[in-house]
């Protein structure tokens, strides 16, 4: 396979790792066999944009985080499913939750 799948599957076993899901409960959440699994971190299978989309949503990140050309920390991580999670909530819920990490930067 190509530099981008081994990038994709690189990015795929860092984040479930990072995240601390065994590949055998990543299959289970993506709804795939933990064989496909463990080729696309491989880098070995062409992956279909539904796929990658099924797996983002498995590990509860955006689709892009799987693609990011550089090393993955921890904190870009959570930053990476922080924004996920947030996207489309109305301002109102978006200015409770800016209030709430507000009050925890000060504790």
């Amino acid at each position: 396979m190509n530099n981008l799948s081994k990038l994709f599957g690189t990015n795929l076993k860092k984040i479930r790792k990072a995240s601390k899901i065994s590949q055998r409960n990543f299959a289970e959440r993506a709804d795939m066999s933990e064989s496909t699994i463990i080729s696309m971190e491989q880098g070995q299978v062409a992956i279909h944009f539904s796929t990658i989309e099924k797996l983002a949503e498995a590990l509860d990140v955006p689709p892009s985080s799987l693609f990011a050309d550089e090393s993955v920390s921890e904190s870009d991580l959570l930053n990476a499913k922080i924004s996920h999670a947030i996207k489309g909530l109305s301002p109102e819920k978006l200015e409770i939750i800016y209030n709430l990490v507000r009050d925890l930067k000060k504790i």
